[in-house]
């Protein structure tokens, strides 16, 4: 059976509001697996300081389903259900979010 090989990227995006200085994002991501079966699913987490938002994309599109796109969730969830290499990032953001969901 073939494997799947998983590139893992993180990306930080700053958020500029008009008379604050925006504050410095790191983001580090984690994958349950690196190299995966077509079919099986893999937990990306991401360790994300100074956002709260985090948009979550996969390259190539094609026969990738997530569990998220954008969330205030730190783990997705991918399945991968052809052979190929995949790349995963995650953009973050500092949002204002009110406390009723």
């Amino acid at each position: 059976m073939k494997k799947i090989p998983l590139i893992i990227a993180a990306l930080a995006i700053t958020v500029v509001s008009c008379q604050k200085m925006p504050t410095p994002q790191s983001v580090s991501l984690n994958a349950s697996s690196k190299i995966v079966s077509p079919g099986e699913t893999v937990a990306v987490t991401a360790q994300v300081a100074g956002a709260n938002t985090l948009n979550w994309t996969v390259s190539p599109t094609t026969s990738v389903s997530s569990v998220y796109a954008i969330t205030t969730e730190t783990t997705n969830y991918l399945t991968f259900n052809e052979p190929g290499i995949y790349t995963v990032a995650v953009n973050t953001r500092n949002l204002p979010l009110d406390s009723i969901h």
